[in-house]
């Protein structure tokens, strides 16, 4: 039986908290002075970085989605290779299989994510330049999406064979909840502990970010748009998690 942990008194979180604000006034003073004295080396470096990213954006976009294509195919051989091995009765073996069809997955949608964020830099500069690169880059990102959910697909399908009570079609909308609906209660359990961790770690990450655009705005005209961008997923997470609390206790 776990023991049950103690709440913190009263003082020790008087205390935690001041220690927080003085480690953040910390971060912040220090880091406006540095910003302050090093402005213009700070604002070269940002600048040049900046149409470092701009001027290869298409190239990164197309090396991403062949990189994508090149990963996914390898793992779901992978997938299947360990599937094909499995002697179909040690579970053991099965629940090790089952995790790593997760590590393919969770790789898969690292790669997917950094390319839709590359895509988006290089779709923008599709309005200021009509440059050949640009759309290439885009139809490469188009086709290694694509490829991208057809790889996916295999590796849920492997799973399915795994555990046959798994349901969820990847191209479907309803693919999570149907996933999670066929899910047992430990599974469920680690699911919701998980997505629970995601939502207290998100807190200090939008914490971080608020404090790098504030340096970032000692040194660069950001204007409104990164803080309003930060309210509304900081707000949206909020009110979101706030709801199905109170939607769950009903």
């Amino acid at each position: 039986m776990s023991k049950q942990k103690k709440e913190t008194g009263r003082k020790a979180g008087f205390l935690q908290t001041g220690i927080m604000m003085l480690i953040g006034a910390i971060i912040g003073g220090g880091g406006s002075l540095v910003f302050f004295f090093w402005r213009e080396p700070l604002r070269e470096v940002l600048k040049n970085l900046a149409a470092s990213i701009s001027l290869y954006s298409s190239r990164a976009l197309i090396g991403l989605s062949v990189l994508g294509c090149i990963t996914g195919t390898v793992l779901v051989l992978r997938a299947r290779k360990k599937y094909k091995n499995w002697d179909k009765e040690d579970e053991e073996e099965a629940e090790h299989i089952e995790k790593s069809y997760e590590c393919y997955q969770a790789v898969m949608s690292i790669l997917s994510v950094v390319g839709v964020c590359v895509s988006g830099i290089v779709i923008s500069k599709l309005y200021k330049e009509n440059a050949a690169g640009n759309g290439i880059a885009v139809y490469f990102f188009t086709i290694g999406a694509f490829w991208n959910l057809i790889c996916l697909d295999r590796i849920v399908n492997y799973m399915k064979k795994l555990n046959p009570d798994k349901k969820g079609n990847i191209f479907s909308w309803n693919y999570d909840k149907e996933c999670l609906a066929s899910c047992d209660e430990r599974e469920k359990v680690q699911v919701f502990h998980a997505g629970y961790e995601v939502y207290l770690k998100s807190q200090y990450l939008y914490l971080a970010l608020f404090v790098a655009l504030i340096l970032l705005s000692t040194i660069l005209d950001l204007g409104l748009a990164p803080f309003l961008l930060l309210l509304i997923i900081w707000c949206s997470q909020t009110l979101i998690y706030a709801y199905y609390c109170r939607n769950y206790k009903k």
